[in-house]
């Protein structure tokens, strides 16, 4: 297991210190052009372009997103390689990363996915993190995304309803990306609504850990739901650890349970 104590990484002289959480171990600090988020000990930094992006990561790092990614981080080991699908600005991503585990970041919107690179490189992880500009779901064909740019609410595939426009994306399926030689141990899944897609596209791949984020919502405005969800996690032999609901939004971790 990862040693938190031995990556102690401490930033001088910060500007602000708007918010510090010791129960968690969160702290909360800008400096010009950037916002450092400590947690556990582990000091990442992050681009800041406008008030939203300081709002969107206040917002992720004061409530249970953060404790999310205490969770995850605490269930890496030192042979664990991670897959974050729907990276977004790469919050999961860089904290795996500075505890020196191999990355992988899917991320199919390409103006967030700029905001991605940035803060790996920003975080100097390019050595350790691999992103990919890509969406991925049921099959390999290019598919429109709903987005309002880096700027605006998170994207998603198949529902257009309330965003300025869609982009031609590619789009993949997890078994057309990894196979059983370079299978990740964890993932990571944000992917607004496109959950059963995605699972679909696994194919026989069986990854250890699954924290996933299912919307109830989005999944019926693409005529599927929830419960097909959950169902396909059992069929493909995973069990439910942990599930809190938050904002709608059902916050799941799933473990595959390994035939003896």
């Amino acid at each position: 297991m990862i040693n938190f104590n031995t990556i102690k990484q401490r930033i001088p002289s910060p500007i602000k210190r708007p918010f510090s959480n010791a129960k968690s171990g969160i702290e909360l600090y800008f400096q010009k052009g950037k916002k450092i988020v400590s947690l556990l000990g582990i000091d990442a930094k992050f681009n800041i372009k406008n008030r939203n992006d300081i709002r969107r990561l206040s917002e992720s790092f004061e409530g249970p997103y953060a404790l999310d990614i205490i969770e995850f981080l605490k269930k890496l080991d030192n042979h664990s390689m991670v897959v974050n699908i729907g990276s977004a600005q790469g919050f999961y991503v860089v904290f795996a990363g500075l505890t020196g585990h191999k990355v992988v970041a899917i991320e199919p919107d390409p103006t967030t996915f700029i905001d991605l690179d940035k803060n790996i490189s920003l975080n100097q992880l390019n050595n350790l993190v691999e992103s990919r500009e890509l969406a991925l779901g049921a099959s390999n064909e290019q598919i429109n995304l709903s987005t309002d740019g880096s700027e605006g609410k998170a994207p998603r595939i198949g529902n257009p309803e309330g965003f300025k426009g869609t982009i031609p994306v590619q789009m993949a399926r997890f078994d057309s990306e990894f196979n059983s030689e370079n299978l990740p141990k964890m993932l990571i899944v944000d992917i607004e609504g496109y959950e059963y897609e995605f699972l679909k596209g696994m194919g026989d791949l069986r990854p250890e850990d699954i924290f996933i984020e299912i919307h109830p919502i989005l999944l019926e405005k693409i005529g599927s739901n929830k419960e097909e969800v959950m169902e396909i996690f059992k069929k493909y032999g995973y069990r439910l650890e942990k599930t809190y609901e938050r904002g709608g939004e059902l916050h799941c971790h799933f473990t595959f349970k390994k035939s003896i």
